[in-house]
C-alpha cells in the first residue's frame, strides 16, 4: 500500500481500472435521493398535522403626534405579538366573545413589519369559520386598546381577507439534490476505497510471486 501511494497515481490507468466501478455511482445517487427525498416527504405529509385556515387583516395605526417617536420605537413586530397575546387585547377579546384567551393568542400573529404604521395580522384556525370568529373578536379589542393607551390615536382595520387554506411549503427538490450530492460523494469515496484495496491486494500478490 505504501509503495502504491509513494509511486503516485496514473490518472489514465486509474480511470481504466475504475471504469466498471464507476457504475456504482448511479445507484449511490439514487439511494441518496430516495433516503433524503423520501424521508422529507414522509415527515412533510405524515406529520404535517391538520389543515389550517387563515384569515387576515391589515390595520393602520394612528399615533399621537406628541409621543409618536417614543411609541414607534417601542412597538415593533415582536412587541406587537406579545401585546396581542396579553390581557389587554386577547383577554378583552376573550371576555367579549367567549373564546378562550389561550385560543385567541395561539391563533393570532403578526409577521415581520415593513411599515411601523401598518400591521398585518394572521388568524389561524382549523376551521375557516373559527378563524373569522377570532378575527371578529380581536379587532375591536385592538381598536379599544389603542383608544385607551397613551401614544395612540386609534387603529383602523383595512383589507380584510377571507379564510383560506394554508399550504405547507414543499422543499422536496432541495432534499433530493442534497441526497444526490451526498450519495455521489459517498459513492466516489467507496470507489476510491475499493480501487485502493484492489491495488494493495495486487501489490501484495506481486510481492509474493517474487
Amino acid at each position: 500500500m505504501d509503495e502504491f501511494m509513494r509511486g503516485g497515481i496514473d490518472l489514465k490507468r486509474f480511470f481504466l481500472l475504475t471504469k466498471k466501478k464507476l457504475r456504482m455511482l448511479l445507484p449511490a445517487v439514487l439511494i441518496g435521493m430516495a433516503l433524503f427525498g423520501g424521508g422529507y416527504l414522509a415527515v412533510h405529509f405524515g406529520f404535517a398535522g391538520p389543515q389550517i385556515y387563515r384569515s387576515e387583516a391589515l390595520c393602520y395605526i394612528s399615533f399621537d403626534t406628541e409621543t409618536a417617536q417614543e411609541t414607534q420605537l417601542y412597538y415593533n413586530d415582536y412587541t406587537w405579538n406579545a401585546v396581542l397575546d396579553s390581557d389587554e387585547i386577547a383577554g378583552h377579546a376573550a371576555a367579549a366573545s367567549g373564546i378562550s384567551k389561550e385560543e385567541i393568542a395561539a391563533a393570532t400573529f403578526i409577521p415581520t413589519m415593513s411599515d411601523i404604521r401598518m400591521i398585518r395580522i394572521y388568524f389561524d384556525a382549523q376551521a375557516p369559520e373559527r378563524s373569522l370568529e377570532i378575527r371578529s373578536a380581536l379587532l375591536p379589542a385592538l381598536a379599544d386598546f389603542a383608544e385607551r393607551t397613551e401614544g395612540f390615536r386609534g387603529v383602523e382595520s383595512w383589507d380584510l381577507v377571507d379564510a383560506y387554506p394554508v399550504e405547507h411549503a414543499n422543499h422536496v427538490g432541495r432534499w433530493l439534490i442534497l441526497g444526490a450530492v451526498l450519495g455521489l460523494i459517498f459513492g466516489v469515496l467507496f470507489v476510491l476505497y475499493r480501487s485502493a484495496m484492489d491495488a494493495y491486494v495486487g501489490t501484495d500478490t506481486e510481492a509474493d510471486g517474487k
